[in-house]
Order: structure tokens, then sequence, then C-alpha cells
């Protein structure tokens, strides 16, 4: 009994739902077409999202590496610049080096030429002592002693120069009768003395004889005093 209820209950519901819908379909607004997405611009929008993403990041990448290669070549820039600054050092300090070796010889050179300048000196100074020894010596060989003369007359216009008569020489060291030159070296010892004897008739003197380079000869006064006849 129940079942047939259920089936006629059903069948009711069934008849009406149509009439439901529709009064349904008519309550609500007009439908409106849906437009469905075109995917013909999709490729050429992605491909310009991304260019737009990568070529930044390109971009960034370039600057990267030319910051990179700038740093490098800079780099290098300044280790050739130390490099040269080195050799500069280098160069100089070895000029340096060579001017103070050059300078070091020239003193070496001139201290040796000094050195034979000196010693040069020194043998013309002991060459020219032993010459004055052998002069020395040789016009000591040269000396008379009691010589005596006649009046020794003073030559007109020549101070302390005289002539006189050779009367006798010890030994026959002067030859008798001949005239020679004297000389009175104003300086020398005695000369007051020796002056006032020449003043007498006749003197014993001792003499020096004296060669001059142009051949010349002359007597130097050495001492003289009044000759006695008693001698």
């Amino acid at each position: 009994m129940s079942k047939s209820l259920e089936k006629e209950y059903r069948k009711m519901a069934s008849s009406d739902l149509p009439d439901l819908w529709n009064r349904i379909s008519d309550a609500l607004p007009e439908k409106k077409p849906v437009r469905r997405p075109s995917f013909k611009l999709a490729g050429p929008i992605a491909a310009a999202v991304c260019a737009a993403i990568l070529i930044p990041a390109l971009i960034g990448l370039g600057r990267k590496g030319n910051a990179g290669g700038a740093a490098y070549y800079t780099a290098e820039a300044i280790t050739d610049g130390q490099e040269y600054r080195s050799s500069k050092s280098a160069q100089s300090a070895a000029a340096v080096t060579e001017d103070a070796a050059m300078e070091e010889a020239a003193m070496e050179e001139a201290a040796m030429e000094e050195a034979s300048m000196e010693e040069a000196v020194t043998e013309t100074a002991v060459e020219d002592a032993a010459e004055a020894r052998a002069e020395a010596e040789s016009m000591a060989a040269t000396v008379y002693y009691d010589v005596h003369l006649d009046n020794p007359v003073p030559v007109e216009g020549e101070e302390n120069w005289y002539t006189a008569l050779v009367l006798e020489a010890r030994d026959g060291a002067l030859e008798a009768g001949s005239t020679i030159l004297l000389y009175l070296d104003p300086a020398g010892d005695g000369a007051e003395e020796i002056r006032t004897g020449l003043a007498e008739t006749e003197i014993k003197a001792s003499l020096q004889e004296i060669k001059e380079d142009t051949g010349s000869l002359y007597y130097q006064i050495l001492s003289c005093e009044k000759w006695e006849a008693d001698e």
C-alpha cells in the first residue's frame, strides 16, 4: 500500500518538475555569451615577457663582465706600472752605483797622481840637495887662503866690486902678477872690517873662486887683513 503511494508521488513530482525549471529559467537574467581567450597572441606575449626579463639580466651580466675586464686591465696596468717603476729604480740604483765607482776610481787615481807628484818632488829635492852639496864641496875646494894682494881698487859704478893684483899666493894656487875680480858680500860676516882692510895698500885675504854658467870668473872675499911685511 505504501509502495503505491510512493509511486504516485514520484509520478506527480516528475510531471510537475518541468514547469518548475521553466519558471526558474524565466526568472533568471538573460545569459550573455562568454568570450573564450584566444591563444593566437600567447606566443608573442610570452616572448615579450621573456625578453623583458632576460634583456636586463643579460645587460647586468654584461656590465659585470665589463667591470671584471676593466678591473683586470686596471690591475694589469698597475702591475706594469709597478714593474716599470721597479725597473727604473733598479736602473737608477745601478747608475748611482756606477757613478760612485767612477768617483772612487777618480779619487784613487788623483791620490796616486798626488803621491807620484810628492815622490817626484821628494826626488827633485834630494837631487837639488845633492847638487847643492856637490857645488858647495866644489866651491869649498876652490878657497884660497893668505893671498897677498896689492891695493884693491873699487870698480866704478859697481858697489862692493873690486879689482886687485895678485902679488903672491900660497902654494901657487893663483898666478902672481894676475889681476882678479873681487866681490864683497855686504851681508857677510865682518863685511865692514873687510871693507876697512881693503883701504890698506896691501892685504892678505881668503878668497873663494866663483865660476858662473856664463864662463865668467870672480873671487868672493871671505876675510882679509892688513899685510904685514915681516910675514
